[in-house]
């Protein structure tokens, strides 16, 4: 349940803090006073878009935040647990937009993607916004409706896997069919290319290794100078070398540690010095004797990593990919000599394909049409409660042609309505008028309702083209929504109103030319002066007596 929002800078809003409770809340308000950006704040919240446009203007950044109370959502609950979110009870969701359209947002204090935040919104939050009823023209739409309201997630799941997995399978056997009538000489030129690779799969496959030794090889003349001169300044004739120095140092130190005794350390560590160099000295004649300058096979390999390189070109890849090359080339070649073979294999393993489609669609297809006569009930039922005592309502599921089955089943919705006696039902979106539909559009959100778990529902002006007792009958029939959870509805209808448990009211002011929004929560005698307004008379006596009677019934 939202026990909290709070806004900044946002659209028009300076600043906002609604404290929100259980059970039926209405909101009200002139005509662009700022009602429905309670409900952007919250789809926001919810993971929408931002935009630039909702900060207001001047401010650094707009900010959003929610808090929830979870022992009505345990869909969520789980949610928050499965992600590493939670916080106890109480759940924090908060979002920052930014002049330049970027948007952070958090959940507890941690930072979330977009995604993560319209998953759970969608656990928090049903939101039926101004235009809900024209989605019902919509046969699409109606179908996801019925799935919503209680067909198995499963079966929608399985049905969107075989389908997937069918329609590669038929990728697959297109690709097929295509390199059947392609170019007959296409075999010919893979066996050359096939061939070719083969020649240097080997050394294709030591390449790298083999630039290492082209390059020492091609260093082999400098190697073998830095050698000789190492040698020279180690042990050489024509000039002192480091051993001579360290035998002479080593004999005068030896004489004299009878004396200083400190420096007999200092004499053993010439002394292991003199030994290094030795070994060193070994070392480097035995590089020396091991290196080998040899021009022909330094052409050799010259020639290899160019015909190497030519190869890699030719097929538009890295020297060291051209083995990975040849194997593909081999499979494509396999492939084509054992064309008919396995486009034989493939046509069945396509048919497999579709007979698992087909099973799947018809399971969906008893699911759906046992929903769509619980559903039907429940709406018709409502939309009785809504005023139209005579009215029918039924869901018709109509399967589609074959080779019209696609990832959502073989089904084609279609709610069908009649509103006086002796009509016969036709399709909603032509039959209903605007007042009906908004009845019927409101009927189904009460009927779906909560199946998925959300706590909160929301409704913005969906009560639009009814009044009279109707408008009576809809705000009853929220009130009853909301019992033992919690409904905001935006609203012109006093008859509405008057049924809320509470009742926010919005308006709008210019301070120093800049336009802002203010809420406030009626008691009795505000809920009174406000309904006599949305009567059409706040000064007159009738509209308040009006609105007092709205109240007390």
């Amino acid at each position: 349940m939202l026990t909290s929002l709070r806004v900044s800078e946002f659209a028009i809003i300076d600043e906002l803090e609604l404290d929100l409770s259980q059970g039926f809340t209405v909101i009200s308000g002139e005509t662009g006073a700022g009602k429905s950006i309670l409900f952007d704040a919250l789809g926001l919240l919810s993971g929408a878009r931002a935009d630039s446009s909702q900060v207001r203007d001047g401010a650094a950044r707009a900010e959003l935040s929610a808090c929830f109370e979870l022992s009505g959502s345990p869909q969520a609950a789980r949610w928050l647990k499965q992600q590493e979110l939670c916080a106890d009870d109480e759940l924090v969701i908060r979002r920052t937009i930014t002049p330049d359209g970027r948007s952070r947002a958090y959940i507890n204090g941690s930072t979330v993607t977009l995604q993560q935040l319209a998953e759970l919104g969608s656990l928090l939050l049903a939101i039926h916004g101004q235009h809900a009823h024209q989605e019902l023209l919509k046969p699409q739409a109606q179908l996801a409706l019925l799935d919503e309201s209680g067909v198995k997630l499963k079966l929608r799941q399985q049905m969107q896997d075989s389908h997937q997995r069918w329609r590669e399978q038929q990728r697959l056997l297109d690709e097929l069919n295509a390199a059947a009538s392609g170019d007959p000489q296409q075999v010919e030129l893979l066996n050359f290319q096939v061939d070719e690779l083969s020649q240097v799969e080997v050394k294709a496959q030591r390449y790298e290794q083999s630039v290492k030794e082209h390059e020492r090889m091609s260093r082999s003349g400098e190697l073998l100078g830095l050698i000789q001169d190492s040698e020279a300044r180690l042990d050489g004739d024509e000039e002192p070398s480091v051993l001579r120095h360290l035998n002479h140092l080593i004999q005068q130190l030896h004489g004299v540690t009878g004396l200083a005794p400190e420096l007999a350390d200092v004499s053993k560590m010439l002394q292991e010095a003199q030994i290094n160099v030795e070994e060193s000295l070994s070392l480097l004649r035995h590089f020396g004797e091991q290196l080998e300058l040899d021009p022909a096979q330094l052409a050799e390999m010259d020639q290899d990593l160019s015909r190497l390189h030519e190869l890699a070109r030719k097929h538009q890849c890295r020297p060291q990919e051209l083995p990975q090359k040849l194997e593909q080339l081999r499979e494509r070649l396999d492939t084509l000599e054992h064309l008919d073979e396995k486009r034989q294999q493939q046509i069945i393993v396509v048919e497999q394909a579709w007979q698992q489609v087909l099973e799947h669609a018809r399971t969906l297809h008893l699911a759906r049409q046992e929903q769509a006569i619980r559903l039907q009930k429940r709406t018709q039922t409502l939309i009785r409660k809504l005023g139209m005592n005579q009215a029918e309502f039924s869901i018709e599921l109509t399967p589609v042609a074959e080779q019209k089955i696609n990832a959502q089943g073989m089904d084609h919705c279609e709610y069908l309505f009649s509103a006086n006696p002796g009509s016969r039902p036709g399709p909603l979106r032509k039959i209903a008028s605007g007042g009906e539909l908004s009845r019927c559009a409101l009927a189904l959100m009460v009927a779906t309702q909560n199946r998925a778990g959300q706590a909160t529902m929301i409704f913005d002006e969906v009560d639009a083209g009814v009044g009279g007792e109707t408008a009576k009958a809809v705000g009853q029939l929220l009130k009853q929504v909301a019992d033992g959870r919690q409904a905001l509805c935006v609203t012109h209808l006093a008859q509405v109103a008057a049924t809320a448990d509470q009742h926010l009211f919005v308006s709008k002011k210019v301070v120093k030319g800049s336009t802002q929004t203010r809420w406030q929560s009626l008691n009795t005698p505000g809920r009174q002066e406000e309904l006599a307004r949305m009567l059409g008379g706040a000064d007159s006596d009738a509209a308040k007596a009006h609105a007092a009677e709205l109240l007390e019934l």
